[in-house]
């Protein structure tokens, strides 16, 4: 519920043409390019960050 208010305003301005500074369209975009790597906390520890691989 939190996103509503921005997803709301992202589309009307897009529907309209206009952009949004804040939120890139190419960003939100279904064929955008996805990580193959991302990071992970088991703990919550920063400081025990790993790398978890596409595979």
């Amino acid at each position: 519920m939190t996103c509503s208010l921005a997803v709301g305003e992202a589309l009307a301005a897009w529907m309209a043409g206009e952009a949004t500074p804040w939120l890139p369209q190419r960003g939100v975009a279904p064929d955008r390019p996805m990580l193959r790597r991302w990071p992970i906390r088991p703990d919550g520890d920063l400081h025990e960050t790993r790398l978890v691989e596409d595979r």
